[in-house]
């Protein structure tokens, strides 16, 4: 028997926090579904929504990006498609075609799983919207970074997208 002490096993982190700040749909998107799995198996998941990622969670596109094209679709649509795609609903179609989730089953599961969805003050004015034109089918707090570093989960895996 050797003298050495055991190693502590692995824990499983105490929930999931993520800074969206990109206007990519892939980042967005991946953020959204690492949230909806760390609150399906009862984890805490805390989504902060800063700069060009709060498009995500307007409830319009922006008037000047959708040229008067489809202008009441939500405003994830705004988002950045990879290269690959011609935007971001065809990058959402052709997911969902291969199975998966599309952004609208992700945003509503993280609302269903309990998903704390905070967009920041500054984000908002950086892209210039209200936050009167942000979703209300969604839980969404409207504060500022201090809220996002002091309300974490404790021990929680975090991912900067």
């Amino acid at each position: 028997m050797s003298d050495k002490p055991l190693a502590p096993a692995p824990t499983a982190p105490n929930g999931f926090s993520a800074v969206v700040l990109s206007n990519s749909y892939e980042k967005v998107h991946y953020a959204l579904l690492l949230a909806s799995a760390a609150a399906a198996i009862g984890k805490p998941s805390v989504l902060f929504f800063s700069m060009g990622a709060c498009r995500t969670l307007a409830a319009q596109r922006n008037e000047a990006q959708a040229a008067g094209n489809n202008l009441d679709a939500p405003g994830w649509h705004d988002l950045a498609a990879e290269p690959r795609f011609l935007d971001a609903l065809d990058q959402d179609t052709q997911y969902k075609a291969r199975g998966i989730a599309d952004m609208e089953t992700l945003l509503s599961a993280c609302a269903a799983l309990g998903t704390r969805f905070i967009v920041c003050e500054t984000g908002l004015r950086s892209i210039d919207l209200a936050e009167d034109a942000l979703r209300a089918d969604l839980p969404i707090e409207v504060a500022g970074a201090v809220t996002w570093l002091t309300e974490s989960p404790v021990g929680a895996t975090t991912l900067l997208a």
